[in-house]
């Protein structure tokens, strides 16, 4: 595969699992991939995905694993990410630079979601 993640794939709801890994996949990670919310496991890994990683992927509040490490992900790991009380598993290494918040409730949550590298903590302003 290359290209753009498309619209084709955003439509399909009840999909749980997503595995679209070690393609020549470009531009930023679909917002739209948010409303999958019966996503379990998303694998977007081994891509050239760029910018921040969206939001809207914090409602997917039924998801065990997301795996964005080998891309060119930049920026804080949204905020969101929060309500996602299932995740065990959250790979982000080998970024170009994602940063988690300082505050002490996201450091507890990334530590109980089991995060694998690839991070570093956001500058305070």
């Amino acid at each position: 595969l290359y290209g753009e993640l498309r619209d084709v794939l955003l439509y399909i709801r009840l999909l749980r699992y997503m595995f679209i890994t070690n393609n020549q996949l470009t531009g930023s990670i679909p917002p739209e991939l948010g409303n999958l919310k019966a996503l379990r496991f998303l694998n977007l890994s081994g891509n050239q995905h760029t910018g921040s990683i969206p939001p809207e992927l914090g409602n997917l509040t039924a998801l065990w694993e997301l795996d964005l490490r080998q891309n060119q992900l930049t920026g804080s790991i949204p905020r969101t990410f929060l309500q996602i009380h299932r995740l065990s598993r959250l790979y982000l290494h080998d970024n170009a630079g994602v940063c988690v918040p300082l505050d002490n409730q996201f450091q507890a949550w990334l530590y109980s979601s089991r995060t694998y590298g690839g991070y570093h903590r956001c500058a305070s302003h």
